[in-house]
């Protein structure tokens, strides 16, 4: 039951963000060279799929490890930090709007007048993530933290890498290879 649940919420990780993916390689944020733009005739970004399923496979084998509950546990608190880090950068993504753009006209706001209301939400916001991290870290053994953290400072770091080494020519080359018949 446990392969069966874990299975299940990595098969909807696996073919969601597909599109996404294809879409951002169109726009040149990603290395042409992988190819993540193209699609085939049922709109399935066939390289992002594959890629993904390398690395879901790379953790099912985890499930070779004696203990099988503590490897369910290990990656279930290691997808719950990842949302903690994730909700973390929209909070304080959220503060950074309010100031860079305070006169944009938004679909509702939070507070009538200034920031207090923005910095309050983000506050409870920040400390709830705090606290559901901290309690994650604490409740688990030091090899499973260890596990934890490092996954979600690869997957945070990797977007980062790529932006930095970004080149103008994956832009113009994912176009070409479009215009010519590449899906």
């Amino acid at each position: 039951m446990a392969f069966l649940g874990v299975a299940l919420q990595l098969s909807t990780w696996v073919t969601g963000p597909s599109q996404m993916m294809a879409e951002v390689a169109k726009d040149g944020l990603l290395p042409a060279k992988w190819h993540f733009y193209r699609h085939d005739a049922i709109g399935v970004a066939q390289n992002v799929v594959i890629t993904q399923a390398v690395l879901v496979s790379l953790f099912a084998l985890l499930y070779a490890l004696p203990n099988i509950n503590s490897v369910f546990l290990m990656l279930v608190n290691t997808a719950a930090f990842i949302y903690c880090t994730v909700y973390g950068i929209i909070g304080l993504a959220f503060i950074r709007v309010r100031y860079l753009l305070p006169n944009q006209e938004r679909p509702f706001r939070v507070g009538k007048t200034g920031n207090g209301g923005a910095w309050a939400v983000t506050g409870l916001l920040m400390f709830g993530i705090l606290m559901i991290a901290l309690t994650t870290l604490i409740s688990t053994d030091l090899l499973s933290a260890v596990f934890m953290l490092l996954i979600t400072l690869l997957l945070f770091a990797t977007p980062l890498i790529i932006e930095h080494f970004k080149r103008p020519a994956w832009l113009i080359d994912a176009q070409a290879d479009l215009q010519n018949g590449g899906n």
